[in-house]
């Protein structure tokens, strides 16, 4: 087998230095031709695949034949083109030196390797390696580090080094250290490297990677530059920039300013009077925005054009600055310009739509975003990695009420079903509240069950109290106008499930708003108890079989009032402490 390269597990970028064009005027026209030519190449395949689908749906055979003629000819223009582009590119290839340098591309050439150790003491049996260099082949030279499983001695040379991918029995893979700390962040919700199971990651990766293999068995976006060798593509600048750029918080912050995105609306636009039949405007508003969370930017955007109450239910900026959390977790400096207190007067709407686009890693970008379009790729890479990794992973420590919280960070609370509307956007807090602790609690002990319920009837708190001890999930008194209600919890009994109330909602009125007015509990002895208004749309909350309900989770904004809502439960266990389910199990 003759040389090759391998590449980063996490972005499949080189390890190697990268090759930079010249700046002469010729050879810049030359990249500038290339990149044009595939731009269209590419715009041109994207519309013929539009088209091709078009008729397979309607079943058109002369469409399909039309069709797979015209992609003949174009591919044999494609061809021709590609043989002249070859010969125009010919000692002129590289990338764009306007673009990106030796300097701005070092961080490619530094690699850490996370590998297996079977001679390590104690449990753990993997490490990750100090900075090293891709040799050549499949190894990687490195200095140990400060990890204590790093082999002290490898294969018996001064310089360690370790083979990577599947090329061994003790196969490494190779990082870039900055796309590391974004597999970090997907995975903990922060920079806390130390939160990382690295053995089970190692597992992870060794699942993605057959013999022989030079990168994981993952999606790492529309490279071109992935051959025997890499290959420095003109237009793909963005493969190779830093997807961590420092101070890059404030260059966002200028550009939002020129840009000038203030919200400028005035009296909102009603056109519900025109609109026939909308299925969407049968929809209740959480299903809604659950459905738009999973849209992308353009999608959201279309979906908006096309049906009015999707337009009438998307006019509140809370919903679109909580699309910058939802769809954009890799932007984290965005997140922290929209949560700065002077920041009130966005047009977060069209500031998330701008930055969607611009941020798309798409071949020929250029501009300021090109690093964070490289951390976006990245990003979805390591989120394959981390469905993987959680499908595999078990929490082997108890959950207490305290870190609550932090659990629910790393599940993303913002997912939680949405149990009013319109959302809060000012002073949101998460709360939540281990209602059960041990299974003498869950089989002998009686408790009572009190709900809090604001001035006009909407659901602010509920506690369990076991004698003395009061579990409080949000408002805890009823004072400023709340009043309270109190329900018995017999000891042989227990709540096996919770269905909150909401009043219907026309979302074609801009005035339009709903929350919690009745909640239906239901016990495990089949029991059933109605508290307030249980009439409109309900959301059922209800316990998985062989399950115990252990507390509540969900958010409340500046008025008290439960805005999104869900249930923890643990499994049937024999122990007498109850260990929470991790992840989070939410039910809609």
């Amino acid at each position: 087998m003759g040389s090759f390269d391998i590449y980063c597990a996490l972005c499949c970028g080189t390890l190697y230095e990268v090759e930079i064009g010249g700046k002469s005027k010729e050879q810049r026209q030359v990249r500038q031709r290339l990149i044009a030519r595939k731009i269209q190449e590419l715009q041109a395949q994207s519309e013929r695949s539009s088209l091709a689908m078009a008729g397979e749906q309607l079943g058109n055979e002369k469409t399909a034949q039309y069709t797979q003629s015209e992609n003949v000819l174009v591919s044999e223009e494609e061809d021709k083109d590609s043989w002249e582009i070859q010969r125009e590119m010919d000692g002129n290839s590289g990338y764009d030196p306007d673009i990106v340098s030796e300097e701005s591309t070092k961080w490619l050439r530094v690699v850490h390797v996370l590998g297996y150790n079977p001679t390590a003491m104690g449990p753990s049996k993997t490490y990750i390696s100090g900075e090293g260099t891709y040799s050549d082949f499949d190894a990687v030279e490195f200095s140990r580090g400060d990890d204590p499983n790093v082999p002290q001695n490898l294969n018996s040379l001064d310089t360690d080094w370790v083979s990577c991918y599947g090329f061994s029995d003790l196969s490494a893979f190779p990082f870039h250290w900055c796309c590391f700390e974004i597999l970090v962040r997907v995975l903990t919700g922060s920079t806390d490297i130390g939160q990382i199971d690295k053995d089970l990651l190692y597992h992870v990766m060794l699942g993605l990677s057959p013999q022989y293999s030079r990168y994981l068995e993952i999606d790492y976006g529309n490279l071109t530059g992935v051959e025997q060798f890499w290959d420095c593509v003109p237009g793909e600048e963005y493969s190779v920039t830093h997807p961590a750029t420092p101070g890059f918080e404030e260059i966002l912050r200028k550009l939002v300013e020129e840009k000038v995105f203030k919200d400028t609306s005035t009296s909102p636009l009603s056109l519900a009077h025109k609109v026939k039949r909308d299925p969407f405007g049968e929809l209740p508003f959480d299903l809604l925005y659950s459905i738009l969370s999973f849209l992308p930017g353009d999608s959201t955007l279309a979906l908006m054009s096309a049906s009015w109450p999707v337009y009438g239910a998307t006019r509140h900026p809370a919903l679109w600055k909580q699309l910058m959390y939802w769809g954009m977790p890799w932007f984290w400096e965005l997140h922290k310009l929209v949560e700065e207190d002077n920041v009130t007067d966005l047009d977060y709407k069209n500031l998330y739509l701008w930055l969607n686009k611009a941020t798309m890693p798409v071949y020929g970008m250029r501009g300021p975003f090109l690093g964070i379009a490289n951390r976006r790729r990245i990003w979805c890479a390591c989120a394959q990695l981390a469905e993987k990794y959680f499908l595999s992973f078990h929490q082997r420590e108890n959950t207490t009420d305290e870190d609550f919280n932090s659990v629910l960070q790393q599940n993303q609370i913002v997912q939680l079903p949405m149990v009013k509307y319109p959302q809060s956007d000012m002073e949101v807090r998460t709360i939540s509240k281990q209602w059960l602790h041990t299974l003498e609690e869950f089989n002998g002990r009686s408790a009572l069950l009190e709900t809090f319920w604001s001035s006009d009837d909407y659901l602010m708190g509920l506690t369990v109290s076991f004698r003395t001890s009061r579990r409080p999930f949000g408002r805890d008194a009823a004072t400023g106008g709340a009043h309270q209600h109190v329900l018995s919890i017999e000891s042989s009994d227990w709540i096996s499930g919770l269905v909150l109330y909401m009043p219907v909602m026309d979302l074609l009125d801009a005035h339009a708003c709903t929350a919690v007015k009745g909640i239906e509990v239901n016990f495990v002895s089949g029991k059933h108890v109605s508290i307030g208004s249980c009439a409109g749309n309900h959301r059922p909350f209800m316990v998985s079989e062989d399950h115990y309900l252990v507390g509540l989770v969900g958010q409340a904004g500046e008025d008290g009032i439960i805005s999104r809502f869900g249930i923890l439960e643990s499994p049937a266990t024999e122990s007498d402490v109850l260990q929470t389910l991790f992840p989070i199990i939410l039910h809609i």
